[in-house]
Order: C-alpha cells, then sequence, then structure tokens
C-alpha cells in the first residue's frame, strides 16, 4: 500500500480512535482532543495519512465543526477536493445547515479558498447552501 492511497474509512471502535487522537497529536495538531471529541464525533481516514472528525456542537444545532490532521509526509499534496467533498455529504447526513471551524495559524486561509467565510462566533464557516470553491492557497 503506497501511503498516497486516499481511501475513506469511518472509525467506529474506540481503541481505533484512541489510535487516530494519539496520530494527530504527534503530528501536530495544536490541541488535546476532548472527551467530547473522543466520544461523540465521528471519526475518519483517508488513508492512513489524513484524518479528520465532525462533530455537533452544543447551542449550534444546525452547525457542525471540523477538525483533522495531516501527516507532515503529504502535508501540500493530498487530495484536498476529494476530502471536503467527504466532508460536506458527511456534514449533511448529519443534519448541518453549516460547518464551522476554529483553526488557528495557517489553518483559516486553507479554509478560506474551500469557500470558508470569517465568523465572529466562530473562526471560520462554510454555509452548505453554497458552492464550494476549490482551490489551492499560494
Amino acid at each position: 500500500m503506497s501511503e498516497y492511497e486516499f481511501w475513506l474509512e469511518e472509525l467506529e471502535l474506540g481503541e481505533d480512535i484512541l489510535t487516530a487522537t494519539e496520530e494527530v497529536l504527534a503530528w501536530g495538531f495544536p490541541r488535546e482532543v476532548t472527551n467530547e471529541e473522543w466520544l461523540y464525533a465521528r471519526w475518519f481516514m483517508m488513508g492512513p495519512r489524513v484524518i479528520f472528525w465532525i462533530e455537533t456542537i452544543p447551542g449550534f444545532p444546525e452547525d457542525v465543526a471540523i477538525h483533522g490532521a495531516t501527516a507532515p509526509s503529504v502535508r501540500g499534496h493530498w487530495p484536498v477536493e476529494r476530502w471536503f467533498r467527504h466532508v460536506l455529504t458527511i456534514s449533511e447526513q448529519m443534519g448541518a445547515r453549516r460547518i464551522r471551524s476554529a483553526s488557528e495559524g495557517e489553518i483559516p486561509d486553507f479554509m478560506a479558498a474551500l469557500g470558508f467565510d470569517e465568523d465572529p462566533v466562530i473562526g471560520q464557516v462554510f454555509d452548505l447552501r453554497q458552492t464550494p470553491k476549490y482551490g489551492r492557497r499560494d
């Protein structure tokens, strides 16, 4: 198996999610994963080097939050558009109308390239009623 294969797999077993949380921290995810995320979010892998999870947000019934990390070996050359199509589909299946990201550093620029707008409540927001704009940041 090449590390550049990016199939989608949902993680459902606690031990798989625990291993995924250890991986994202090792890859530089900037904070500890909360117990709520570990227990209630839907966790996914795209191949062995991309992990993301989507969770509902208390107090925002039509919103979900996206979190994730990539291994350093694939940064800059992983299938972002394919990943975002998965995120859109999963978020809609979860009943969301908006996807939120509270990221910092370079990630807000990355999210803006996908069509996320700045939001004063929680970082960046993508309205699922809009058309995504795929593109790479400069």
